[in-house]
């Protein structure tokens, strides 16, 4: 990339190269830089130029032109969005960003005109059935994954204070000793 020039394996000639490259992340690169996780030799290669781009909600009147953009390459031709449409998709909440806002709008394109200002179907929202059965995660956000994995690592420091080894609360809990060694790691 420095040199601007390659050479093929078992080859005598030099291929002169123009090339650009542009590379993206929605993780932290500095951080991962930091953290060791990512080549900070490679970071200042490719760092000459930074675009952050805001979420699609915090860019309102990106919505409505990106919608109109989506169904006019779907169409080949320009739409006039209805009122209550524009409403709709403003006050939508984007948690998908740019990849749920072209779904939202290949659906349009799908159900058309049998909408009838009733864009429920449009969004993914979750089913109201399904809320009642479940936690209500307004009040309380649990994470599966880190309850079970806590609540493996209360058992197994129990056990251990009890007297029991790795290989029989390996044996107890159906798991490798390695994954509790890991779990207490």
């Amino acid at each position: 990339m420095e040199t601007k020039q390659v050479m093929r394996l078992g080859s005598d000639y030099i291929i002169p190269l123009d090339i650009r490259i542009i590379s993206a992340s929605n993780a932290d690169i500095i951080a991962a830089v930091q953290a060791g996780t990512f080549r900070r030799d490679l970071f200042f290669r490719i760092n000459t130029l930074r675009l952050v781009l805001p979420p699609l909600n915090e860019r309102p009147d990106d919505i409505l032109y990106l919608f109109a953009h989506f169904l006019e390459s779907f169409t080949h031709r320009r739409q006039p969005l209805k009122r209550s449409l524009k409403k709709a998709l403003i006050q939508h909440d984007w948690w998908g960003n740019i990849r749920e806002l072209y779904s939202v709008a290949l659906r349009y394109y799908i159900f058309g005109d049998t909408l009838d200002d009733d864009y429920d179907a449009l969004f993914d929202i979750p089913d109201e059935n399904r809320k009642e059965a479940l936690l209500d995660t307004a009040s309380l956000q649990l994470n599966m994954k880190s309850l079970e994995k806590t609540i493996h690592q209360i058992l197994i420091k129990e056990l251990q204070e009890k007297g029991y080894s790795q290989k029989d609360i390996a044996k107890l809990l159906n798991i490798s000793r390695q994954t509790i060694f890991n779990k207490m790691h």
